[in-house]
């Protein structure tokens, strides 16, 4: 062979070899390397906008964010009256309603808490630059876990099977426009998002109040892949794995999920089509967002959310405790179905198990040192 024929052959090999090694060192860094150089590129956000829908594990993300809010000083628009966790619902939210809340000096930079929701007067709150968020469920298993959280059988007159009975029989009018302290009842989903009644029966209706719904919202999780949602949401607000860990709040106790047959299932899902429309397409879009990332890193992160919660659990959960078990009235969950996670003293493992109620008390006794500090600066400028 010809010293120039072997020059030649000895080129090709090794710039087969050095692509090989790029392209190794690319493939195994390719997903280590995503959440180092997605941190590079953006900054960790404060100002969070979140529908919190009923049943739909919000007091779990709900929790995600109390706590940074606690943690790093963020102002959490709250009603101005002592335990209280509803602002506007039944009612559409209203800007006004926090006229004289707990931190309206400094200003709010996240919302929180159930409502009825007005994008507008929302954003009216937060202003520019705010992430929005909110998570959906089955209607289905959000109705029925809701129709045993809510005592519905009572309101309703007749345990749930009995009530799928009656939808089946009669005209579904008469349940329509009934709902629970003005609040829980028939389309949850859609009554929580802030979409009219008279509007659930409305196809087209639907269809427009979705679109406007995606055009406000950055990210709709799904319940049914928590672990997915929470990595996404992570990734959006530049937050760490630490950021989005939790533990189940609110949860039922075990046995007490009524199990529907098929054909139980879809009168529900014909009698709560208007929810079934927005689950439908949010849980596509959910879908599409999942399938832009890298199923490896994706998988990778999951699992380090897992193992964080597993450590969470470890290192904070002392025990459970039925409703009637705990003492402190404030600290009782609204639902004698669930069962109350007791959890360390400790600051950290404290704040993963507080009642709603109780956090947002104590934000208010912190963000009215901050309005006083507020109100202290420029008086004396």
């Amino acid at each position: 062979m010809s010293s120039r024929r072997k020059f030649f052959t000895m080129t090709i090999i090794c710039a087969f070899s050095l692509t090989c090694m790029i392209f190794l060192k690319s493939f195994n860094k390719k997903n280590s390397s995503f959440s180092a150089k997605f941190r590079l590129q953006c900054v960790s956000k404060r100002k969070v906008g979140f529908l919190k829908i009923h049943k739909c594990a919000s007091s779990t993300i709900q929790n995600i964010f109390l706590r940074h809010a606690y943690l790093n000083n963020i102002n959490v628009a709250v009603p101005p009256e002592e335990y209280n966790n509803y602002l506007g619902n039944p009612h559409h939210f209203e800007a006004k309603l926090l006229k004289n809340s707990p931190g309206h000096y400094g200003g709010f930079e996240m919302f929180l808490l159930h409502t009825r929701w007005d994008h507008q007067e929302v954003s009216k709150v937060l202003g520019p630059n705010t992430f929005y968020v909110t998570i959906l469920r089955h209607p289905v298993d959000l109705f029925e876990s809701l129709f045993a959280y809510g005592h519905l059988d009572k309101f309703y007159g007749g345990s749930l099977v009995e009530f799928i009975e009656h939808l089946e029989r009669n005209n579904i009018t008469d349940v329509q426009r009934m709902r629970l302290n003005g609040r829980y009842g028939w389309n949850q989903i859609s009554w929580d998002f802030g979409l009219m009644p008279r509007d659930f029966a409305r196809p087209k209706k639907i269809k427009d109040f979705i679109r406007s719904v995606e055009e406000n919202f950055h990210l709709v999780m799904i319940a049914e892949q928590i672990e997915k949602s929470l990595v996404i949401l992570k990734n959006s607000l530049c937050w760490s794995i630490e950021d989005v860990t939790s533990l189940k709040l609110n949860e039922r106790k075990a046995g007490n999920k009524e199990a529907l047959s098929k054909r139980q299932r879809e009168t529900l899902e014909k009698w709560l089509s208007a929810d079934m429309m927005i689950y439908k397409y949010f849980l596509r879009r959910f879908e599409e967002k999942v399938s832009e990332f890298d199923s490896v890193y994706l998988d990778q992160e999951v699992e380090k959310l897992k193992k964080a919660n597993e450590l969470v659990q470890r290192n904070c959960v002392l025990g459970l405790n039925k409703h009637d078990e705990i003492s402190n009235l404030k600290s009782r969950p609204y639902s004698d179905e669930v069962i109350v996670v007791r959890v360390s003293e400790n600051i950290r493992c404290r704040l993963y198990g507080l009642k709603e109620n109780v956090f947002i008390d104590e934000l208010k006794v912190l963000q009215r040192q901050r309005d006083f500090r507020f109100y202290h600066n420029l008086t004396t400028e």
